[in-house]
């Protein structure tokens, strides 16, 4: 009997545990300090503190003060971020709730951390996490799409070589060959006069399964801005979005599982999602624009992604869409645009899905011809126009296992492609005798709405529309991203902008 009470008395113990409220960490960068308790009353000036504080199934509440979040300058190539090496359980999940609060990678360079290479001009030792941008040396110099560079709050000049450097007062090159950043210093100023503000450190990495990310915007990131490493499960970034990261704006790797909710990317100089290992990522009502190096969209390896009422746009110089070794990505009721000089699709070896999407811009859809391609493409119910080429360049040997497409709409002007043949969707008879776009017709694209992508009059089921109808609250974060800028101060608003 005594051995029964005692079990039970200990059983109650763990319930009333479990079920206790965790303990919340509050976070103020304005009266905040962390030498403090992280209570209500006396709470942590840093994000980062509170991200090596918080407990299992804990919460971290950080007040959105106006003023934007950093980190310290660590010195080159010691970056800092915001790790969060515990989670959560489905019941109680760990949470960070941003409420809106704008985080920063910029940090001020310290005087005595340049060194003089001539009269006026100084070096410092920058390499940061861009990937094929960082590899790839036919460009010796940082991209024009991506400013992160300022000197006294201001962006300062991006040039392309040390000649132009030296006849540009506040002016930056980036020396890729060397991985070194050049400075031009103004005559008659000093290094300690000046404030100059680069990218040093990074966003969210989230480790461990229930963790919960939201109401946060990263700018400026070393490396990403929302990214997820390990194993985590069951794990959220929700109204996050990136500006102007040096790498991606979302990425995901080795054997992460994250679905990311109304997130946002703009004006990152890697791809907007990248997922590499064995991830899976879950994008919905998320908006990725106008990236400045790589594919919008990169998967590789084993990993996988699922996009669901997206809007994915105007990439610069690549391709919008980029899959490779293996990977697989499925598209629904999203709107993809090309940026109209390059493929829309890039495949190697894996599997691409597309259903009640819009797809539009580029020189084609997708094609089979490369040798190292063996992957396969499935597109149904879809609008498909503004491709001066053609639309699918066929295998050698089609089939319906590799090139399922069926009960599309495409624009006139162009066919798919089979052995320099052109061949028109709906009327080739080799089409249908290689089962290859049934259902599917050619005519004027019923298209209008917000960049004329959309299909106002079709059905608003899924399963009955061909095309993509986004909902409104799409359209917002597309109008936050595209009409907003990053600046070392916080988001603003563009001039010329209302």
């Amino acid at each position: 009997m005594r051995v029964e009470k005692y079990l039970a008395a200990w059983c109650v113990a763990c319930c009333m545990g479990a079920v206790a409220a965790p303990a919340t960490i509050y976070v103020d960068n304005v009266k905040g300090d962390d030498s403090f308790d992280g209570s209500r009353e006396r709470p942590l000036a840093s994000i980062e503190k509170a991200c090596g504080l918080v407990k299992e199934s804990g919460r971290i509440e950080v007040a959105n003060t106006g003023r934007v979040y950093r980190m310290p300058y660590g010195g080159p190539g010691k970056a800092h971020g915001l790790r969060l090496r515990v989670g959560g359980t489905p019941d109680a999940p760990l949470v960070v709730e941003g409420n809106g609060a704008v985080i920063s990678g910029l940090a001020v360079i310290p005087a005595e951390t340049w060194t003089r290479e001539a009269d006026g001009i100084y070096s410092l030792a920058f390499d940061p996490m861009s990937n094929e941008f960082r590899r790839d040396m036919s460009q010796n110099y940082w991209l024009d799409g991506t400013q992160i560079w300022f000197v006294d709050g201001k962006a300062a000049p991006n040039l392309r070589d040390r000649e132009t450097l030296e006849k540009t007062p506040n002016g930056f090159w980036w020396n890729k060959k060397e991985r070194k950043l050049f400075y031009r210093l103004p005559e008659g100023k000093e290094l300690g006069a000046l404030k100059i503000e680069l990218p040093a450190n990074y966003g969210f990495y989230i480790h461990r399964d229930h963790t919960v990310v939201r109401n946060f915007t990263m700018m400026f990131s070393w490396n990403d801005g929302f990214d997820a490493a390990e194993t985590p499960k069951g794990s959220m970034f929700i109204n996050c979005l990136a500006y102007n990261s040096c790498g991606q704006g979302m990425s995901l790797h080795d054997a992460s599982g994250v679905t990311y909710l109304g997130c946002g990317a703009v004006n990152c100089a890697s791809s907007s999602v990248c997922n590499i290992g064995q991830s899976d990522g879950v994008y919905k009502r998320c908006v990725f624009v106008d990236n400045t190096f790589e594919a919008a969209v990169f998967l590789s390896d084993d990993a996988a992604a699922l996009f669901e009422e997206c809007l994915i746009a105007d990439p610069e110089p690549a391709e919008l869409i980029r899959q490779q070794r293996r990977s697989r990505i499925a598209f629904s009721n999203c709107v993809l645009l090309g940026n109209g000089r390059r493929n829309l699709v890039r495949m190697q070896a894996g599997t691409l899905s597309f259903f009640g999407c819009t797809i539009l811009g580029g020189t084609a859809f997708c094609t089979f011809a490369p040798a190292d391609v063996f992957g396969s493409i499935s597109v149904r119910q879809s609008l498909l126009g503004g491709f001066s080429r053609c639309y699918v360049e066929l295998p050698k040997f089609p089939n319906a296992m590799r090139a399922d497409l069926a009960a599309n709409r495409y624009q006139p002007g162009t066919g798919h492609l089979h052995q320099k043949a052109k061949l028109t969707p709906g009327e080739s008879p080799q089409l249908a005798g290689w089962k290859i776009d049934a259902g599917s017709t050619v005519g004027a694209l019923p298209l209008g709405g917000r960049r004329g992508c959309e299909n106002p009059s079709a059905p608003s089921r899924r399963t009955q529309r061909t095309g993509a109808r986004l909902p409104e609250t799409v359209w917002k974060l597309y109008d936050r991203l595209k009409n907003y800028e990053a600046t070392p101060a916080g988001i603003v608003r563009k001039e010329g902008k209302r």
